[in-house]
C-alpha cells in the first residue's frame, strides 16, 4: 500500500484488482463504524445509550479501527500525484469533521465522557473515509457548485468558532474574570479570579488590606481562622455575617474571615498554608458546604488532560460566555446564576460607592430584618434547575470517588495546621433544610435515588473514625422553628447562600461550638 495504486496496474498488474478490493473494503468499514457511531447517538437520552451496554467494546473497536483506516486512506490519498493539489480540500474536509465531533460532545453531555468522545472521534474519522470514497467514485460531485459553497461555509464556520475560542481563553489568562471561568482552570487561577481589593466595598463595608471580607485582623484572647468558599465570604452585609455574630456572642473571642468564591477545597488548603497560619490561630475551621465542595475536590485532584479541555463544555467558553451573560441580565441585583462545575460566579456589583451604616443598609434592604421581604434572586425553573444539578453532582460524585478526593483533602489541611487544633463545619444544602425544595429536587431526578442525609453521613463517620471535631449544621438548621408562612427562610430567596437569619443561626452554634473546642 505504499506505492501508489495507479502506478500498480503498470507495475504489477495483477495486483491492481487485490488492492482496488481493499482500498473498497477500508471504505466500507470506515462507513459502518460511522453509521454504529451514529445510531449511537442517537440512542441517547436521560440515563444514557440504550444500545451502549451490550455492544460497548465492539462499538470501541470499530471506532479505533475507524480512525486508523482514516488515515490509511489519507496516506494512499496523498500517495496519487495527481491527487496532492485535492489536499487543501482533505484537510478542510477533516477540520469540519473534528469540529463537528467536538461540537457533538459539547452539545451532548454536560460533561467529558471518554467512550463518547472516542466514538465520536470515529465517526468523524469514518465519515472522511466515506468522503473520500464518494470523490473517488463521483468525482464529479465534488466540482458540484452547492457542494463546494457548502464545504466553504462549514470550514469558515468552524474556523470562526475555534478562533473565538482561542481569543476567549487568551482574554481569560491575560485578565481573569468570573464570566470567562472554566472547569480546567487552576486553584492559583480560581484565587486570582475572584480576589478583592483591599478597600473594595461590599455591602458598605471596606474589605481589609488582605483582601478579606472582615475587619483589619487583630488577635484576640483567642484566635479562630474560618476558611471556606462564597458560604465564607458571605451574602450579607459584614454585621449580619455569622463570624461577626460569634464575635459579638463570644466577646474576646476573634474569629478571622479567609472566605473566598469559587476556590473550593484546593482553595482552602492554599490560604491555610500561605495566610492562615501566619495568622498565628488557636484553632482552624474549615468550612465544607457539602453542595459543591464535594465535587470540588474531586475538581481540584483531578488533573485535565488535553480532549477534557476540549470536549467538556464546562471548559467551552464559546458555550458558558453567552449563557452567563443571559443570566447575569436576568437576574436581579445583577449577581450572574450560580454555575457548578466552577464554583458561583459573584460579581462586583455589591460594592456600594461609600460606607453605609447599620440603618442604611436595613432601609436599603429591609429583608435583612425580615427575611419574608426579600426578593427573589433566581426564577423558580432556574433555582431548581441548580439545586437538582447539584444533587445530581452528588451523587454522580460518590460514584467518582468524590468522598474520598474530600477527605484526603481534609487530611492534608489537618496535616498542614500541625500542632494548631484542627476543626470542621458541615453547611447543608437548602434541599436537605427544606422539604418544599427537596421535593423539588426528587421530581427533577425521577425514577434515580437519593438519600437526603447521605454526605453528612459519609463525611462524619470518617471524621469521627479520624478523631477531628466538626460541627454538622444539619439539625442545627432543621430544629430552627418556621415562620408564620411555615418556611424556616435560613437562604435567600431561591439562592443558595444562606441570608442574614441563617448567618445569626450559624454565629450563635458556632460561638458555642468554639468555646467547647477552645476550653
Amino acid at each position: 500500500l505504499a506505492f501508489p495504486q495507479e502506478s500498480l496496474n503498470h507495475r504489477s498488474p495483477k495486483l491492481h484488482r487485490p488492492v482496488t478490493w481493499l482500498l473498497a473494503a477500508t471504505q466500507t468499514a470506515g462507513a459502518i463504524a460511522a453509521g454504529l457511531a451514529a445510531w449511537e447517538m442517537l440512542s441517547i437520552d436521560s440515563r444514557g445509550s440504550q444500545l451502549i451496554s451490550p455492544f460497548r467494546l465492539p462499538a470501541a473497536t470499530i471506532a479505533t479501527n475507524s480512525t486508523l483506516l482514516c488515515l490509511v486512506s489519507a496516506g494512499l490519498e496523498l500517495a496519487c500525484p495527481e491527487r496532492r493539489p485535492r489536499f487543501a480540500r482533505m484537510f478542510r474536509d477533516l477540520f469540519v469533521l473534528v469540529m463537528t465531533a467536538v461540537i457533538a460532545q459539547v452539545m451532548l453531555f454536560s460533561t467529558y465522557k471518554p467512550f463518547w468522545c472516542m466514538l465520536s472521534f470515529g465517526a468523524a474519522s469514518g465519515a472522511f473515509s466515506v468522503s473520500r470514497l464518494v470523490e473517488r467514485a463521483r468525482p464529479a460531485w465534488r466540482d458540484w457548485k452547492p457542494a463546494r459553497m457548502l464545504e466553504f461555509g462549514l470550514f469558515q464556520l468552524c474556523l470562526v468558532l475555534l478562533c473565538l475560542e482561542l481569543g476567549l481563553r487568551t482574554v481569560a489568562t491575560v485578565y481573569p474574570n468570573p464570566v470567562l471561568a472554566r472547569d480546567s482552570s487552576t486553584v492559583d487561577t480560581a484565587m486570582e479570579m475572584y480576589k478583592n481589593e483591599p478597600g473594595q466595598l461590599r455591602y458598605g463595608f471596606p474589605c481589609n488590606s488582605g483582601r478579606h471580607f472582615d475587619e483589619e485582623f487583630e488577635p484576640g484572647e483567642q484566635t479562630v481562622v474560618s476558611i471556606g468558599d462564597s458560604f465564607s465570604m458571605g451574602i450579607v452585609p459584614h454585621w449580619y455575617h455569622f463570624t461577626t455574630v460569634c464575635e459579638r456572642v463570644s466577646p474576646g473571642l476573634a474569629v478571622h474571615n479567609l472566605g473566598r468564591t469559587g476556590i473550593g477545597p484546593g482553595g482552602y488548603l492554599r490560604f491555610l498554608q500561605t495566610e492562615g497560619l501566619g495568622l498565628d490561630p488557636d484553632l482552624i475551621l474549615i468550612n465544607i458546604f457539602v453542595g459543591n465542595d464535594i465535587a470540588e475536590s474531586l475538581r481540584w485532584n483531578n488533573p485535565r488532560g488535553f480532549l477534557e479541555s476540549w470536549c467538556d463544555r464546562r471548559n467551552i467558553l464559546t458555550y458558558q460566555v453567552p449563557i452567563r451573560l443571559a443570566r447575569l441580565a436576568q437576574s436581579e441585583g445583577n449577581q450572574i446564576a450560580a454555575d457548578e462545575s466552577v464554583g458561583d460566579l459573584q460579581d462586583k456589583t455589591t460594592q456600594s460607592v461609600r460606607t453605609q451604616s447599620l440603618d442604611e443598609l436595613t432601609a436599603s434592604m429591609p429583608w435583612l430584618e425580615d427575611p419574608t421581604l426579600e426578593p427573589p434572586r433566581f426564577s423558580e425553573s432556574e433555582y431548581s434547575r441548580i439545586e437538582g444539578e447539584r444533587a445530581n453532582i452528588i451523587r454522580r460524585g460518590e460514584m467518582l470517588g468524590a468522598y474520598a478526593h474530600l477527605t484526603t483533602a481534609i487530611d492534608v489541611m489537618r496535616d498542614a495546621s500541625g500542632d494548631t487544633p484542627f476543626a470542621v463545619m458541615l453547611i447543608p444544602d437548602e434541599y436537605q433544610v427544606s422539604d418544599r425544595v427537596w421535593q423539588t429536587v426528587r421530581d427533577g431526578l425521577g425514577q434515580e435515588t437519593m438519600e437526603r442525609d447521605r454526605p453528612q453521613e459519609r463525611i462524619i463517620a470518617w471524621l469521627q473514625e479520624q478523631g477531628i471535631p466538626y460541627l454538622d449544621l444539619l439539625p442545627v438548621f432543621r430544629a430552627v422553628s418556621a415562620l408564620p408562612d411555615g418556611q424556616r427562610h435560613l437562604y435567600h430567596l431561591r439562592d443558595t447562600h444562606i441570608n442574614a437569619r441563617g448567618n445569626r443561626v450559624v454565629g450563635e452554634a458556632l460561638a458555642e461550638f468554639l468555646n467547647t473546642q477552645l476550653r
